[in-house]
């Protein structure tokens, strides 16, 4: 995949195939320490230690009539590439973490891609579920949460086209703010 996004896209669509109902996103770029992390924390049934650890290799898939599941090992590859990593904590019946760790700067290090959309296909895709994104870099950060725009919006639709119209656009102009020169 060319861009993290569409990484992050794959793993929480794993993370409702196992029966999540709250996603957080994380990006965190520290430009003192180099680093780039993603974490994509859910409260889905999760997995055992032993499938986790399986779930790394491209030639394993949980998933009925697949021989093959890449995303994970595809984003490890992609980490590592860059002298980062990829971790994947599991609580059986609690959580599922992936973390991963790029080295901001190399030159290998996929571009993060458009969070915004990212987002907004989550939020049509799954509407009934919340989801959040924090996105930081050093000491600036912003967050958007599902859970707390559908308390502001009452009744209103959090898929109404004028509601997923504002979500981006406040993804995109306080990503923008927080980033400033820092490409993420």
């Amino acid at each position: 995949m060319l861009e993290i996004s569409l990484h992050i896209l794959d793993i929480v669509q794993n993370s409702m195939t196992a029966n999540a109902d709250k996603v957080h996103i994380s990006v965190t770029a520290d430009t003192g320490f180099d680093t780039l992390n993603v974490k994509i924390t859910d409260n889905g049934v999760s997995m055992t230690e032993d499938d986790a650890q399986k779930a790394l290799s491209p030639f394993y898939t949980t998933k009925t009539g697949k021989k093959t599941g890449f995303g994970l090992a595809f984003f490890k590859e992609s980490a590592e590439r860059t002298g980062g990593y990829l971790k994947l904590n599991v609580k059986k019946g609690v959580s599922t973490q992936v973390e991963a760790q790029f080295k901001l700067s190399h030159i290998d290090r996929p571009p993060l891609g458009d969070m915004a959309k990212t987002f907004i296909c989550l939020i049509s895709l799954y509407p009934d579920r919340d989801f959040s994104y924090t996105v930081q870099v050093d000491n600036r950060a912003f967050c958007i949460s599902t859970e707390e725009i559908r308390k502001a919006l009452g009744s209103i639709p959090i898929t109404s086209p004028e509601v997923t119209k504002y979500i981006c656009s406040q993804i995109t102009q306080n990503t923008a703010k927080i980033t400033g020169k820092t490409y993420i």
